[in-house]
């Protein structure tokens, strides 16, 4: 009899380790399943010839349609950087801008700050690991929702090399969506809008 009952205790032990053991994993799963949604919901980032550009937003408004990116100079010095709108120069290739369906769209203007393309090319000085803001405009019909390729065509102008200009650069942006913008973005209080006390 005492026997059985060692029996029954030992097994009650195995079960309750057992027990103890699967709440102990629970923690672990959820962090795992935490870690793959922070990383689906991070904003594309694209780095290279020690520049870092990060895609912020795609934003239309009818078919006009705004995209937004953040570019930062990783040096540890003042660099210069070119970007090419819808230009005409014969040594540097369009950007391709690509929806699922193959369609092209061409790039109608680029900003940086305040200054702006057009038909040419942008230049801008950038101070290290500060960003600035670059905005690419296009016209996109409405029923396009996304693109597969946003492509923007660079020049760093501080080549280490003897040439007279460095080669150009692309930066790619993949599977990007087009979104109507947030119409509480921009509300402002007025004077006769705040609470009374």
């Amino acid at each position: 009899m005492r026997k059985f009952i060692n029996i029954i205790a030992v097994s009650s032990l195995f079960s309750l380790v057992s027990t103890v053991a699967n709440i102990s994993q629970m923690p672990v799963v959820a962090s795992k399943i935490m870690l793959v949604q922070e990383t689906a919901t991070t904003k594309p980032i694209f780095e290279e010839n020690n520049y870092r550009f990060e895609l912020q937003s795609c934003q239309r408004v009818k078919e006009a349609v705004t995209c937004s990116f953040l570019m930062s100079n990783l040096g540890n010095k003042d660099r210069e950087i070119d970007l090419y709108g819808n230009h005409n120069f014969s040594d540097v290739p369009r950007p391709q801008n690509l929806d699922y369906s193959g369609n092209e769209y061409m790039i109608k203007d680029i900003y940086i700050g305040q200054q702006r393309a057009g038909k040419d090319s942008v230049r801008s000085r950038l101070i290290p690991s500060i960003p600035k803001k670059v905005k690419v405009t296009f016209e996109l019909p409405v029923e396009v929702d996304k693109l597969a390729v946003l492509e923007v065509i660079y020049r760093d102008n501080n080549p280490m090399t003897s040439v007279m200009y460095s080669p150009v650069s692309k930066i790619r942006f993949r599977n990007v969506d087009i979104v109507a913008p947030n119409p509480g973005t921009n509300t402002r209080i007025t004077p006769t809008s705040r609470r009374k006390k």
